[in-house]
């Protein structure tokens, strides 16, 4: 694979990282944002203690993970880097879901529209690193 077209690898997770990051910030109730992040709500166990600390260590945690996949995707050999992409992708495409699914039917209706949007974003974008998806 051209290193130039790798960094196709990286697009879907890092955006899909950014659209959860921003799911989960929207998510906090009212009493996180007057500063009572003992509330913070969060089912990602590495996460949860930093949005519980603040929502600045929150998203610098969320950096530091969008950059070191980034790295990962664009250094490693090419099967790991697609089953990380895959893996990343997953994760934060079922985490927005989650979150959508939280407002009930309608949320379930949503969810599902994301979810299809997400598996065309992946296949379009393996396509262009030359992965067949």
């Amino acid at each position: 694979m051209a290193s130039d077209r790798r960094i196709w690898l990286c697009w879907p997770p890092l955006v899909l990282l950014v659209c959860d990051v921003g799911m989960t910030l929207a998510g906090q109730g009212p009493r996180y944002w007057r500063g009572d992040y003992g509330t913070a709500v969060e089912l990602n166990p590495i996460a949860y203690p930093l949005l519980a600390l603040h929502p600045a260590a929150f998203v610098a945690l969320a950096a530091a993970w969008g950059l070191a996949l980034g790295v990962a995707l664009l250094r490693c050999p090419r099967p790991l880097a697609s089953v990380l992409a895959f893996a990343a992708f997953f994760g934060h495409a079922w985490g927005v879901a989650g979150w959508l699914a939280c407002l009930g039917p309608p949320g379930y209706a949503a969810a599902l529209g994301w979810l299809l949007a997400c598996s065309r974003l992946l296949t379009a974008s393996w396509r262009r690193a030359g992965i067949q998806a």
